[in-house]
């Protein structure tokens, strides 16, 4: 009687939650679906409201901004598996609960990490990425389209815990399908962020160097223009001191004075010399002449 008793309670503890199925009053169960209903709830709600910001902004030109899109909707997808209540038995009805938990898991992961790779080329390689939209697509929906099949194809879905998946028996299939390449690929996003954040850096060093530099030019340059205004400055005032007297007689000299002076005196120079000898000058010119060609004979 007590065996059969246990049965009973063991088979719908079983179709409920097969991680806690030893004593017929535990709540474990409950309260580890009543969090996964909860989480899923608030990612429907969070994503909903995402796609309808985007919706209303029209923020989806841009190649990165689509892939955010697509990256939206397929976790909101993925949140509708953690609402569909609890675990069913074995059937088609779990099968296809495992097949879609899988498939929007893997999608969800595709567009995380095509996104890092996308930036990656962007930033790093300085390589534009346009053109590779199509085959973004075919690699987030393609490959968890396959990753999610290959159990469903061999029968490995199943009760699994609070919902159904890959069941208990084929645990190797559940690092093989999901942990070892989740836990891979966080590596090498790891690895691609931590290159970009350091490119990140080195530009922002270099344009803080370029823009110092820019800077202190323009200091050099405007220093010296205060210093040409002070000095025009300062002759102004003399000049205003000064009497009009004093400036005849012994005037600032500047520079447009200087050159107006040289000037002056080149012309002067020119008027000397091309003017007429004086009459006495030119006897006396003779004269000397005529006495050294008397030495000479």
């Amino acid at each position: 009687m007590g065996d059969e008793h246990f049965l009973q309670v063991n088979n719908t503890s079983s179709s409920r939650c097969t991680f806690f199925n030893t004593e017929p009053d535990d709540y474990r169960c409950d309260v580890l679906l009543k969090v996964k209903r909860a989480t899923g709830t608030f990612s429907i709600v969070a994503c909903s409201f995402m796609l309808l910001a985007i919706w209303l902004l029209r923020q989806s030109n841009s190649l990165a901004q689509k892939m955010i899109r697509s990256l939206t909707v397929a976790a909101l997808l993925d949140s509708v598996a953690y609402v569909m209540g609890e675990s069913h038995p074995e059937g088609s009805l779990c099968n296809f609960q495992a097949w879609w938990l899988t498939y929007f898991d893997w999608a969800a992961l595709m567009w995380v990490c095509l996104i890092t790779f996308n930036l990656y080329l962007n930033l790093v390689r300085e390589i534009r990425t346009e053109h590779y939209k199509i085959l973004y697509h075919v690699m987030a929906w393609g490959v968890p389209l396959l990753m999610s099949t290959l159990p469903l194809m061999v029968g490995y879905y199943g009760p699994a815990g609070a919902w159904c998946w890959i069941t208990d028996n084929h645990v190797g299939w559940r690092f093989g399908i999901w942990y070892i390449p989740l836990f891979s690929l966080i590596v090498l996003m790891i690895c691609c962020y931590a290159r970009i954040i350091c490119v990140a850096n080195e530009r922002c060093t270099l344009a803080w160097a370029c823009k110092c530099s820019g800077l202190r030019q323009r200091h050099l340059e405007s220093t010296e223009y205060n210093r040409n205004k002070a000095g025009s400055y300062v002759v102004r005032k003399i000049r205003a001191a000064l009497t009009d007297r004093e400036q005849t007689e012994q005037p600032v000299r500047t520079s447009c004075s200087l050159a107006k002076g040289k000037k002056e005196r080149y012309a002067s120079d020119a008027a000397l010399m091309n003017a007429p000898e004086p009459q006495g000058a030119a006897g006396s010119s003779a004269s000397t002449e005529r006495a050294v060609k008397q030495c000479g004979s």
